[in-house]
């Protein structure tokens, strides 16, 4: 979908049968859902490029290419949103629907935020790029998130850091 430029990102939601044996792939009204954009996105941003569903209907999106600066600038800081499916409300015209719940954004640029994913219904598990000694060298990172049922958010609970690689004299 380009409505938010060049790779700025859509997602579409489609039901499964009412027999259970698949998806449907039918056309818009019969299959996917109205597709989901970042309501801030823009060109670039990637968003759903990575995406996860929890078995109580939680679905997070990534934009990995979210950029936070506000002169416009690419900054690749990422962002992921979290989604929860909505009911249909009596008399039960239309589709259930999607809202957001929580956006999470990196803290810090050049990280691609959320480039993978994974969630169930108690932790949401993001990975990042970390710049660690400011002259590019870049290590991984795995935010984790644990689901906050008092606040109905997403907390963060760990990081995990990886170590930059270093060239080996045997090399």
């Amino acid at each position: 979908d380009k409505t938010m430029g060049a790779f700025g990102g859509a997602v579409y939601i489609y039901p499964r049968k009412a027999d259970q044996s698949g998806w449907d792939f039918g056309w818009q009204g019969h299959g996917a859902s109205e597709p989901l954009l970042a309501t801030d996105g823009s060109r670039q941003d990637l968003y759903g490029i990575a995406v996860g569903m929890s078995d109580s209907m939680w679905l997070a999106v990534a934009a990995p290419g979210f950029d936070t600066d506000p002169d416009g600038s690419q900054n690749d800081a990422g962002r992921v949103y979290l989604y929860r499916q909505v009911p249909a409300r009596p008399p039960f015209i239309g589709a259930d629907r999607w809202e957001v719940q929580q956006v999470i954004t990196s803290a810090s640029d050049f990280t691609d935020f959320g480039t993978r994913l994974v969630i169930s219904d108690k932790y949401l598990a993001c990975t990042s790029l970390e710049n660690v000694n400011g002259v590019g060298q870049k290590s991984g990172a795995v935010y984790v998130y644990a689901f906050n049922a008092a606040t109905g958010q997403w907390d963060l609970d760990q990081v995990l850091r990886g170590r930059p690689l270093q060239a080996s004299p045997d090399l």
